[in-house]
């Protein structure tokens, strides 16, 4: 019998998962650091991340390293009063733990100082954002990490190189072989010039209804001159009066039904005078309650005031299960700074600095933007000419992959990718072929996996009319996802 807790070597089986395989991250993160070092080609960069989490692990990893790297020259040039290789300097943690990237879910930093690059996105407060952007352009930090979706970072690259005749640069390193052909079809697009048509929304009444509240808070309003206003802008050229008069309506307290009982009025419409005048509590209500942005339900994090419980300057903000995970006395990196948290209120998280101490990488859940759909079909013909060509085998696939902007290693893995695809299910997903494929997932019920490039905000819609269809016609609760890539279902074994 073998012993207990001993491997057997028998790894098979539903539960075995996929073979281990090694991380691209450690070549990724050393690869930044050759890039961004001040000692580098570049006086100041900007690194785009798709995600605040990703944006704040790279932040500390890269500060990390160059913390490594600057303790080994040092050792080896033997300087006095420094401490050898491995070890930190007094009264900081040790650099050899393992990277941001090992960790769980929140991950952790080595208290590494933020010497080489700072975290740049929407969670980092106002004030700390323009702290390094100040930084960066006065070359006191030497780059900057930032969020962004991987086609707005590439069109982004125009931001470098901000003088006349200059030229900007940069350099796209993807995270795993299907982001080579996204990288490859948009930097052919970018040097093009084919960016994404600007499709703005036709009569969104929900801004329509802000801005009348608005307008009125201001003042009183003939309604024959405020409905000519609205026209006057882009998104409103053709607003019909009808809809209009019924957006008037709603904000008066006309409602379709008793369902929208609870809502208050915003407006007065005095339809015999023809004018429009504001409700007490109108001006507020358009200052504190504007925008389209949903609410994150996010934890504002503020610095602790002199009194308990009082609020000070505002640090930045994060996502509310972080702050579920958290405890006062806990330690979390924000912004490249590390901070202890000495209270946590109803929808506030009141910190003090702890500078140089190990602390918390915090993750945020949100919505991505998803793929266009005229970028998902330049994708899908990139791939079925490459998938032709490598067909024929005249060479040429690799050619058009390294004139996409590839170098001979990424171009070899975009075609072993495809060729990996084609084996799997015959076809590869293209923008005149749609791949269906099903099969068992490891508790017995069937996964349908429809591989299509057209993006997710084409995906999104149509997973959740495929939902309802399945609901409709099979009454089973059907769960359907939509990506980039494709729509997957899983469907109950209920026979």
């Amino acid at each position: 019998m073998t012993e207990l807790g001993a491997p057997t070597g028998d790894l098979s089986g539903n539960a075995a998962g996929e073979v281990a395989r090694h991380s691209i991250w450690p070549a990724v993160e050393e690869r930044v650091v050759d890039l961004i070092a001040p000692s580098g080609p570049h006086r100041s960069s900007l690194v785009f991340t798709n995600s605040r989490r990703l944006a704040e692990r790279l932040t500390a990893r890269l500060n990390e390293i160059w913390e490594q790297r600057w303790m080994a020259a040092d050792a080896l040039a033997g300087s006095a009063g420094q401490a050898p290789v491995g070890q930190a300097p007094s009264g900081q943690a040790p650099v050899g733990r393992p990277p941001a990237q090992m960790m769980a879910a929140a991950g952790q930093t080595a208290g590494a100082p933020p010497i080489l690059a700072k975290a740049h996105h929407g969670s980092v407060s106002m004030q700390q954002r323009a702290l390094i952007e100040d930084d960066l352009k006065s070359g006191r930090l030497p780059a900057v990490v930032a969020t962004s979706s991987v086609s707005s970072g590439l069109q982004r690259v125009g931001r470098a190189g901000h003088q006349v005749g200059a030229v900007s640069r940069g350099v796209i390193l993807p995270k795993f072989r299907g982001d080579l052909v996204t990288s490859a079809v948009v930097t052919a697009r970018m040097r093009d010039g084919q960016i994404e048509a600007l499709r703005i929304p036709a009569n969104p009444l929900d801004v329509l209804a802000q801005q009348v509240v608005a307008a009125a808070a201001m003042r009183d309003w003939d309604v024959d001159e405020l409905f000519s206003m609205c026209r006057r802008a882009t998104a409103f050229g053709t607003l019909s009066r009808p809809v209009f008069e019924a957006v008037l309506d709603m904000l008066a307290g006309r409602y379709p039904s008793e369902d929208f009982a609870e809502l208050r009025p915003r407006i007065v419409w005095d339809r015999l005078g023809n004018s429009v005048s504001a409700r007490p509590g109108a001006q507020r209500l358009a200052v504190t309650s504007g925008g389209t942005i949903p609410d994150r339900g996010s934890f504002g994090v503020f610095l602790a005031g002199q009194e308990p419980g009082s609020p000070g300057r505002r640090v930045g903000e994060l996502d509310e299960e972080m702050v579920y995970e958290s405890r006062v006395g806990d330690l979390f990196t924000l912004g490249a700074s590390t901070w202890q948290i000495v209270e946590i209120t109803r929808d506030q998280v009141l910190v003090v600095p702890a500078p140089g101490a190990p602390g918390r990488l915090p993750f945020w859940h949100g919505d991505s933007v998803g793929r266009p759909a005229e970028l998902g079909a330049a994708v899908g013909a990139f791939v079925r000419e490459v998938d032709e060509r490598d067909r024929r085998g005249d060479g040429t696939a690799v050619q058009l992959a390294r004139d996409h902007g590839l170098d001979e290693n990424a171009a070899q893995n975009l075609l072993r990718y495809v060729a990996d695809q084609r084996e799997a299910t015959g076809r590869v997903p293209t923008d005149r072929t749609l791949v269906l494929e099903k099969f068992r997932d490891e508790l017995g019920d069937w996964r349908v996996v429809l591989h299509s490039p057209y993006g997710a905000q084409v995906h999104a819609a149509w997973a959740l009319a495929v939902a309802a269809r399945i609901t409709e016609r099979f009454g089973v609760d059907a769960q359907v996802m939509g990506s980039d890539d494709g729509i997957v279902a899983r469907l109950p074994d209920t026979a």
